[in-house]
């Protein structure tokens, strides 16, 4: 029974005390109440007991405090989209209303639950979230019509260290393209001594038309920022290669290159956070491991609720017939 409960059960059996009373004002007196709130409370109605909760209300709010567990990063949606793959069927608001009488309803709520109850270990000090903000309208009909490449910098571990072991230590870099109409995602973790490198820019650019082309589309234009990785003579060269048109967004305007931003900022929440949360000690070999599995879930398993995939994956739209991807 909660406090509210008990105060109102209190009160009933007060009343009902003094209404038997042969003195109701003397009785008054002795509880300690003034006759006119006694006579208030008459006039309210008795308190509905709540009912107890059954079985399967337990059941369903198990299902999703633990799923919301094992995907602190997900939001109602998704973690709605993940408990219809198990065959629970439950409503977005449904979640959040459960997760909210739980307080589980943010990110924050539950990667502190979990943390609470790990064992003890080093701090991990958490990636910080990429500058992302409200992406514009984009154009994009076809699958290979706009793709968007960007770097994202993700830090620097101890196995990074170049040459010798007193080398210092390498720069961590984050190659991600996406396609805007498909919103199928690329990404590869590579180390660099400072800043990104064009040939690895160029190789993406090449793994991504290759990829377009075995199923059946072509790369016809790629947006980037100004970096220097993009600004490369090497880079240039490999657009022109390959066929594409680059185009440069406005200096100082992520918000151009926006889905791309916002698929950074996904795989930090839903890949990397949770990943680190397990780690005792980060390694690169081990996010490369978790970044490939992330992204054969991305592609292949989690729906997409943005403008052009309205709940389809990015494989149902990037290859139609399911015999080109066979």
């Amino acid at each position: 029974m909660s406090v509210h409960d008990a105060v109102l059960e209190h009160r009933r059996r007060l009343v009902a005390v003094i209404a038997a009373s042969p003195n109701r004002r003397l009785a008054c007196a002795q509880a300690g109440i003034h006759p006119s709130t006694f006579y208030r409370w008459c006039k309210q109605p008795a308190p509905v007991t709540a009912r107890p909760v059954g079985f399967a209300r337990r059941h369903l709010e198990s299902r999703v405090v633990a799923m919301a567990l094992a995907h602190p990063a997900a939001g109602p949606r998704r973690v709605a989209d993940l408990l219809a793959a198990q065959g629970v069927v439950v409503g977005p608001s449904r979640v959040w209303r459960i997760l909210g009488r739980h307080r589980l309803n943010t990110r924050a709520l539950r990667y502190r639950l979990l943390a609470a109850h790990r064992s003890p270990a080093p701090e991990v000090v958490l990636l910080p979230a990429p500058r992302s903000t409200a992406p514009g309208r984009l154009n994009a009909s076809r699958p290979g019509e706009l793709v968007q490449m960007d770097t994202f910098h993700v830090g620097s571990f101890k196995e990074t260290r170049l040459g010798s072991a007193k080398a210092a230590h390498g720069q961590i870099w984050q190659y991600t393209a996406i396609d805007v109409a498909s919103s199928y995602l690329w990404a590869e973790l590579a180390t660099t001594a400072h800043n990104p490198s064009a040939a690895l820019t160029s190789a993406l650019a090449h793994r991504v038309a290759a990829d377009l082309a075995a199923a059946g589309w072509t790369l016809g234009a790629v947006s980037t920022d100004n970096g220097n990785e993009y600004r490369a003579a090497q880079f240039r060269e490999t657009m022109a290669e390959l066929g594409a048109t680059h185009r440069f967004i406005r200096a100082g305007r992520p918000q151009s290159n926006g889905k791309v931003e916002r698929a950074q900022g996904i795989i930090l929440e839903e890949c990397y956070q949770p990943a680190l949360h397990g780690y005792v000690t980060p390694s690169i070999t081990g996010l490369r491991r978790d970044l490939d599995d992330y992204l054969g879930y991305y592609n292949h398993d989690r729906p997409n609720w943005g403008r052009w995939n309205q709940g389809r994956t990015p494989t149902q739209i990037m290859y139609p017939n399911p015999k080109l991807h066979s």
